[in-house]
């Protein structure tokens, strides 16, 4: 057994090994045993001959060490390259967002001084008349009855006649009409229009210093320019331009609106849009000058064409029929102080 753990050594390499290490102790020891008359020289010889490993042992470590150090160092500018990286895309998108608001600010800029240049070139001088709202009560029949019995036993209170050259007589008959407590104490004369809201109820007729009558838009002798309005799959849209005409009954009539206009029954009746005199009231309690949208007539309840006529014959139901009101607006145009001044 002893003699095959032998061989099985031998075969290994690790006897050889075993043989040459016991051999270089032994003569290590046997260096250390002599005197130093004859170890030295041996010592030195060894020395020099372990120089050259030496040499390349320190210089291995040395080439280690710097490679350690620089892939620290690698990896601290690595670090700051992505610090500088992350900055850099901040700044880059900071960039951005400025020329983005630069650019925003340069279109409003041109957008205001187009709007400035064409307004500017579409308002050439100061309008001449503005609309002034004057508000007014309806006075109820028992108080004109009342009134009138005064002066002319049984008429109505309608207003004096100073318009119409009637002198100082306080009191003229206008039977069926709605009486309105103001006159010419407010500059108030015949023929302007009175608002119920933004509905279109009449206009004055016989006016007195402190009174004055309405004409209502189913009247006879009422006549105004009116516009369509009529609604479609893209909106509202406007339509031709008329005249609103009172029949005496119930209703009112739109002549005017030539053949090859689209008239349909549901279709709107407004007071002309162009005219800025006709359109929109003040806010309730406000008599400022203002201009809203047109105000209404009524819907068309009745529309007709036969075959080679010039126009349609148009029936209106004024929305002025439902409408009982206490107060009313009447529009009183009045002359444009710049204007006039500027003159």
């Amino acid at each position: 057994m002893p003699i095959l753990r032998v061989d099985n050594m031998r075969r290994s390499g690790l006897f050889s090994w075993l043989i040459t290490t016991l051999a270089l102790s032994a003569l290590s020891l046997g260096l250390l045993s002599l005197p130093d008359d004859f170890s030295q020289p041996i010592r030195l010889a060894g020395r020099d001959l372990s120089r050259p490993g030496q040499t390349v042992t320190r210089a291995g470590v040395e080439v280690c060490q710097a490679s350690w150090r620089a892939v620290r160092d690698w990896q601290a500018r690595r670090v700051l390259l992505d610090q500088l990286e992350a900055r850099l895309a901040a700044q880059v998108l900071r960039e951005r967002e400025f020329k983005a608001r630069v650019a925003d600010l340069t279109r409003r800029l041109h957008q205001a001084e187009t709007q400035a240049a064409a307004k500017i070139a579409g308002i050439p001088t100061e309008p001449l008349l503005l609309p002034e709202w004057l508000e007014a009560r309806v006075l109820s029949s028992e108080t004109v009855t009342l009134m009138s019995g005064r002066k002319v036993p049984g008429s109505r209170l309608l207003g004096t006649g100073k318009v119409q050259g009637v002198g100082e007589n306080l009191l003229v008959l206008d039977q069926g009409r709605a009486i309105l407590d103001i006159g010419a104490d407010h500059g108030v004369a015949i023929h302007q229009p009175v608002f119920a809201g933004e509905i279109v109820i009449g206009r004055t007729a016989n006016c007195g210093s402190y009174t004055c009558s309405l004409q209502p838009v189913t009247d006879a002798k009422f006549q105004s320019p009116a516009q369509l309005l009529r609604k479609t799959s893209s909106g509202w849209q406007t339509g031709a331009v008329g005249v609103i005409e009172g029949t005496g009954g119930e209703r009112c009539r739109l002549t005017g609106i030539g053949a090859k206009e689209a008239v349909e029954v549901g279709d709107e009746v407004y007071s002309p849009a162009a005219d800025p005199l006709m359109t929109g009231r003040p806010a309730d309690g406000d008599s400022s000058n203002r201009i809203p949208p047109p105000m209404f007539y009524g819907k068309i309840v009745r529309a007709k064409w036969e075959r080679g006529a010039t126009y349609w014959e148009i029936e209106v139901e004024p929305a002025a029929k439902t409408v009982r009101p206490t107060f009313v607006w009447v529009l009183k145009p009045k002359e444009n102080a710049v204007r006039v001044l500027a003159n």
